[in-house]
């Protein structure tokens, strides 16, 4: 069996892009959270607290969104790193292995021929 040859590195664009979406999507996700804390900052401190208390379910809304978007971004890292270019020696059929292109290709949408 041939040895397997590491991957090239990224370029350094790529890796200063993938932190930079990281980096982009913090600002909105740190103003959400202080939406949520009550903070009033980016909207009209005029409005009185009756409205701008949020029921839980919205608060819940608003910082899963805040995390599941900064995760989100956070993914795009995992693209540069070597770590991903990789795949464990159990994992035979993760990365070329026993399975097929067919299984990796996406279905077709229904009704279009």
């Amino acid at each position: 069996m041939a040895a397997r040859q590491a991957p090239a590195p990224p370029p350094r664009w790529a890796v200063r892009a993938a932190h930079a979406v990281a980096l982009v999507t913090l600002p909105s996700g740190l103003w959400r959270v202080a939406l949520v804390a009550g903070l009033p900052i980016g909207y009209v401190a005029d409005v009185p607290p009756e409205v701008r208390d949020l029921p839980p379910g919205e608060v819940a809304y608003i910082v899963g969104l805040s995390v599941v978007s900064e995760l989100a971004a956070l993914l795009t890292i995992g693209l540069v790193k070597p770590w991903a270019r990789s795949r464990p020696a159990g994992c035979r059929w993760w990365a070329g292995g026993a399975c097929g292109r067919a299984s990796c290709s996406p279905p077709p949408t229904p009704g279009r021929r």
